[in-house]
Formats: C-alpha cells, structure tokens, sequence
C-alpha cells in the first residue's frame, strides 16, 4: 500500500512556537516508527519536523506555512505512494517561494514547478529523467520523476519519510481549544 503522508520542517522558530501555530502539543510519548497520527522530533540543521499520517490537513495548509515562515523557513511535502503523487513547496519571509509537484494521473513526467527552486533541483531533475529513460520495457518502468520533489527535500532537511531516522519522534496531540 506505502506512504500516504506529509510533512512540515520548520527552523527559525523554537519546537513549542512550532506546535503552538499548528495547533498540538506534545504527548512525551514516543511514536519511533511514526505510526501515530501526528509526531514530531527535532532534526539536525535546527529544522523541527512535524508528521503527519494524512496527505491533505489543514495544519500544512499555505496560510499555515506562511505564517510559519514569517520568521524563518519552511519544508512542506507530501506523499501518497499508492498514487506516486509527491510534492514539495519552500516557504520564507511570509511567503510560498516555490514548489515542485509530480501527479502522473496527468502523464508520467508530469512536474509542475513554480517559482525558482534551488539550482540543485535541476541536478536532481536531470539524474532522475535520465533513469526515467533507461526504462524503457513497459513492464519495468518506474516513476523516477516520483523522487524529485522527494529528494529535494531530503536535500534541503536531511529527512525522508521512508528511511529510518536517528531523530527521536513523539506522539503530538491536538491542543485543548
């Protein structure tokens, strides 16, 4: 089945402004393989990693992250491996700065960018149309555009929602209205 998740990594803001603007706390309870709904863990880099186990919430939304970014900067991505959908989108100064999306229900090479990602997104892309081109027997060809918003942001934060982490995560809990 995979992944179907998103992601938020925040640096320039301390772990409880973090979850004070997204609306959670944090449990204490340790959540090592991120099954909870929410968990967090602080990465190196100072980026704060917020996990959710749902692709579309309210608490990533673009209001959310331009506020969150006001002071600092934001990783946003999304996954839903069932679908190779991937996306990442790059806040600061209050704003979306630019984002990456690959959806092959439009076509298998399908990237939408907007704005000016970093120049390391052009290596990234080219590394992966490159593969994409060696498979070229129907029955194995892999969704390698799948991993450039991905990996770009695995590049930017040092975290991948697929690989094993040293960061140690606990379990977030919706805050007490």
């Amino acid at each position: 089945m995979g992944f179907s998740c998103s992601w938020a990594a925040v640096r320039g803001h301390d772990h409880a402004a973090v979850l004070t603007a997204l609306g959670f706390v944090d449990s204490g309870l340790a959540d090592e393989a991120r099954e909870s709904a929410v968990s967090g863990a602080a990465l190196p880099g100072g980026w704060y990693l917020v996990f959710l186990n749902e692709v579309y919430s309210r608490h990533l939304s673009d209001r959310a992250m331009a506020a969150l970014s006001r002071a600092g900067e934001v990783v946003v991505a999304a996954v839903q491996e069932h679908a190779m959908y991937t996306t990442v989108a790059y806040f600061q100064a209050g704003a979306r700065q630019w984002s990456i999306e690959h959806d092959p229900a439009q076509s298998p090479d399908h990237l939408v960018v907007e704005g000016e990602p970093p120049a390391l997104f052009r290596t990234i892309l080219a590394e992966n149309y490159a593969a994409q081109g060696h498979e070229t027997h129907p029955d194995r060809r892999v969704d390698r555009i799948f991993e450039v918003p991905l990996s770009l942001a695995e590049h930017l934060t040092g975290f991948r929602h697929d690989q094993l982490s040293d960061a140690v995560f606990t379990r977030l809990q919706p805050a007490a209205s």
